[in-house]
């Protein structure tokens, strides 16, 4: 029994206690003391102990270790108990005693006594002969040793005492300050539930305070986030209790509680015992009986109404996803069988065992998952305060049209585009707020945009946000390469580049190739694969030597270099600030040269394919990109790489980068003479790609000439990803080709390739 106050005092402020962690860990030894395994079993202890989460350090709540040792011999029992309180000061009786004196020694812990507050001595084992002694102890820090008083003869009546032991038990009362912990900004959300909730964030949009032109985008944009969070905090509805199974319904669930509360009534008057056996003795045998066919009963009741329910429900799913297309058909079919890329585990703590240092905590997994990505975005810690204090400055910039900023019905139409159910950002304003009453918030919002177009940088809540990891199919749960970082944006900020997606939408086909499709409207995944297939059945048909090339790009959305976007065209013409990107990205002198290279080149196209608003949103959307692991933490990972994966541009941006190299693969295919046969100048058919997945389609003049392009090709394709800051992934699956031979030298093309130990 652990009780615990809090602390009052004139000194130091009083505080809630928030968080208490224990450790409990049972050792089971039924060997001799001297035995070898015996030794073992103690050196595991004090393992687990050591690099436990729960490990007493700053800022941590205390260690409880509750030891256990049962055994043949009474293994840890202590001389002169009878006489000596204090379980430390006893005499250890065999070896497995000396080791626990020696553990609470280096872990600096107290022992429970051997006698109660009144002087009887305490047992809690009963060995076949009758004989008692006190095998079982409690441990806690040794600073704690007087406030921990013991309970003699305590019968928990339950599984967890056994015939030969008994509990022991500890009064432990303390008084402890928690040191303050910041949480999220959450609402709960049953809110939406009721449609109340809809008309209340509606009224908190109508109800926001106006704020100065003066001001600048990012206190702008936290007042009006302030606003709309405190005002549906005190929203309450009234949320009835609900089965947490959704299949469940309202009778269902009223079973249920009428099944716990027979449960409930034979707990409690089951050991009531009639004055009188010999004349309640019938009564109490056919009260049992009906009591039981009862139970019985309405088991088998709640039990049918369960499958009904859940019959129901399925059905209900399966004719609405019908209804909704093959593809929301096709999602529902994998949500069921648990497969897919599209199913999503049960959200668990991260252990990440397999890592060094084995973090466990929520805190400890966090801080790791956040150096781990820091690594693709070569991103660099940086105190919060001073993201901050950037906001402040005023831009100077050229006069931009006012037909190419985005309009007010565009943006309202961004709000209205939310999807509802999706994970707030930091403010934990939900998209449910943002659609409650979109033309008014596009009012309210529209100042922040053209401060963002023509003065303020980016508001730093759009542009950064919580990084949280999401874990892969099919991946090991306990490394940092199972999961993906996925940032949760502001829903402001994602109404916002919603609004201005058509129109990058639109320049793509001038910075990127016809071959990409992914994130463009009208085009499916099916199409990229039609081309594939089309290439073989082509090659099949014609009796052409060809092959595919199958290349997926390592962490692609966070390693990508965003400087073709994020630099203007003046910036790009700037030598040292040039030569500063290159030294922050590339570790060779050689690479450094070609990533400036391509910046120079770029700038024209760039400033041909994109207006002036364009260039000024993407520039100002990518500069000093920002995340954070952990609400309460005081650094944030400013990225010099990357499009922010997760937001609903980070495609689009990724794609405009990427086109310039897909457009350099199609122009060496066709000075080699290795595109397909349906390839055109200027058409698709060279590399159909879908996002950083691309396959490259390649034709030769004869089966002997298929593997000496293959790997001319992959060079020439790796070495220019290598220019804009991505690498292959040579992994199982990731990175193939696919040979297509026929003719004369076919035999023995395959036979070099797939039957000797070192193919050429």
């Amino acid at each position: 029994m652990l009780k615990l106050s809090q602390a009052k005092s004139k000194d130091a402020p009083s505080r809630r206690l928030r968080e208490v962690r224990s450790l409990s860990y049972t050792l089971a030894l039924r060997l001799d003391a001297l035995d070898v395994s015996s030794h073992l079993d103690w050196k595991q202890l004090h393992g687990r102990s050591e690099h436990s989460p729960l490990r007493i350090r700053h800022g941590r709540s205390p260690l409880f270790i509750l030891a256990k040792f049962d055994g043949l011999d009474a293994n840890a029992s202590f001389a002169g108990g009878a006489t000596t309180a204090d379980t430390l000061q006893c005499r250890p009786a065999c070896g497995n005693s000396t080791r626990l004196l020696a553990l609470t020694q280096r872990r600096g812990l107290a022992l429970s006594p051997q006698q109660s507050p009144s002087g009887e001595q305490l047992f809690s084992w009963t060995s076949p002969q009758g004989h008692r002694k006190l095998i079982d102890y409690v441990a806690w820090p040794q600073e704690w040793a007087s406030h921990g008083v013991s309970h003699p003869g305590v019968l928990l009546g339950d599984l967890h005492e056994d015939i030969d032991h008994q509990p022991v038990c500890i009064d432990l009362r303390v008084h402890l300050e928690a040191p303050p912990q910041t949480g999220r900004n959450r609402l709960d959300a049953r809110l939406w539930t009721d449609p109340q909730a809809t008309v209340a964030a509606a009224v908190a949009a109508m109800t926001c305070p106006p704020v100065p032109w003066t001001v600048d985008s990012t206190t702008h944009v936290d007042s009006l986030h302030r606003h709309l969070f405190s005002h549906m905090e005190k929203v309450t509805i009234s949320t009835p209790a609900v089965p947490r199974n959704p299949a469940l319904t309202e009778q269902t669930l009223a079973l249920v509680r009428a099944y716990l509360q027979l449960c409930l009534h034979a707990w409690r008057f089951g050991q009531r015992t009639a004055d009188n056996l010999l004349t309640q003795d019938k009564k109490c045998r056919v009260g049992a009986a009906r009591a039981w066919a009862t139970h019985y009963r309405h088991v088998k009741q709640m039990r049918a109404a369960m499958w009904r329910d859940k019959a129901a429900f399925t059905r209900r799913g399966i004719e609405q996803s019908r209804a909704d297309g093959p593809a929301a058909f096709a999602h529902k079919l994998r949500a069921i069988l648990r497969t897919g890329r599209r199913y999503r585990a049960p959200a668990l703590l991260p252990s990440l065992t397999g890592e060094p240092g084995e973090p466990t905590t929520k805190e400890d997994v966090a801080d790791s998952f956040g150096r781990f990505f820091a690594i693709a975005e070569r991103a660099n810690p940086q105190p919060v305060n001073d993201l901050m204090q950037d906001d402040g400055r005023r831009q100077k910039q050229e006069c931009i049209e006012g037909d190419t900023l985005p309009s007010l019905a565009c943006l309202a139409s961004g709000f209205a585009s939310l999807q509802k159910g999706r994970a707030p950002g930091i403010s934990g304003i939900p998209s449910e707020v943002f659609r409650s009453n979109p033309m008014l918030l596009a009012i309210h919002y529209y100042p922040v945009v053209c401060k963002l177009f023509l003065r303020d940088p980016s508001p730093m809540q759009w542009r950064g946000g919580l990084s949280v990891s999401v874990p892969k199919p099919g991946k090991p749960s306990d490394r940092h390469l199972g999961y993906r970082a996925i940032m949760l944006l502001e829903g402001d900020n994602k109404a916002l580049q919603k609004a201005m997606r058509p129109a990058l939408l639109q320049a793509l086909p001038r910075l990127g190739t016809p071959d990409q499709m992914g994130g463009r409207p009208g085009f499916g995944l099916s199409l990229p694969a039609a081309c594939v297939k089309a290439h073989l059945a082509n090659l099949k048909r014609t009796r052409t030597n060809g092959a595919v090339i199958f290349i997926d790009s390592a962490s692609a959305y966070y390693s990508i270099t965003k400087d073709f976007l994020a630099l203007s065209r003046e910036q790009k013409q700037n030598e040292d600030l040039l030569r500063a990107r290159a030294r922050a990205l590339f570790d060779t002198a050689e690479l450094q040269e070609d990533f400036i290279a391509v910046l120079r080149e770029s700038a024209d196209d760039v400033s041909a394919a994109l207006t002036p608003a364009l260039q000024t949103f993407l520039q100002k959307q990518l500069d000093r990109t920002w995340y954070m692991c952990r609400v309460d933490s005081a650094e944030a990972y400013v990225a010099n790489s990357g499009t922010a994966p997760g937001s609903p541009l980070a495609d689009v941006m990724f794609s405009l980068i990427f086109g310039r190299l897909l457009s350099r693969v199609a122009q060496f295919l066709q000075e080699s003479g290795l595109q397909a046969a349906f390839a055109s100048r200027g058409g698709p058919g060279y590399t159909p790609t879908w996002a950083d997945d691309v396959s490259i389609l390649l034709r030769a003049g004869t089966a002997a000439d298929v593997p000496d392009a293959v790997a001319q090709v992959i060079g020439f394709f790796t070495d220019e990803l290598q220019r804009i800051g991505l690498r292959a992934n040579h992994g199982a699956g990731k990175t193939e080709a696919l040979l297509c031979l026929h003719g004369p030298g076919a035999r023995q093309v395959k036979r070099d390739i797939f039957c000797s130990e070192c193919p050429l």
